[in-house]
């Protein structure tokens, strides 16, 4: 996802963001930190959420599949006018990797909407 939409689209008006959340064994802060690296190098923002907080709180936004109530291993993607408050405000389109719907991640349809809404700010 970071070759294909952000590193090969360089917008400047596209701005990205990695959470990492604790989710299968083994998942902690240090291999967090790891690949924090690599996303910086690609100019994306990445933070750290040991509590789930954040993730629970995309449970409350969107609908994930298989009834999960912690969002993680998804992408989202917001307009300019995304008010962010106390919880996450609903994407305007998103993709996970938790189980097999129609919201199932595809990167080529996800570069897609990306494109979509970033033609649609012109």
């Amino acid at each position: 996802m970071v070759r294909d939409i952000v590193t090969t689209l360089k917008d400047k008006r596209l701005a990205a963001f990695s959470v990492y959340i604790p989710m299968l064994i083994g998942d902690s802060k240090s291999p967090a930190l790891e690949s924090a690296k690599n996303m910086k190098d690609a100019g994306i923002a990445s933070f750290w959420d040991g509590d789930r907080s954040l993730g629970k709180a995309y449970g409350q936004t969107v609908t994930l599949p298989e009834g999960k109530k912690t969002a993680w291993d998804i992408y989202s993607i917001y307009g300019p006018d995304a008010i962010w408050d106390k919880t996450p405000p609903k994407p305007v389109f998103w993709m996970h990797q938790l189980g097999l719907d129609d919201r199932r991640l595809d990167p080529e349809r996800f570069r897609a909407a990306v494109e979509l809404q970033l033609k649609n700010l012109q």
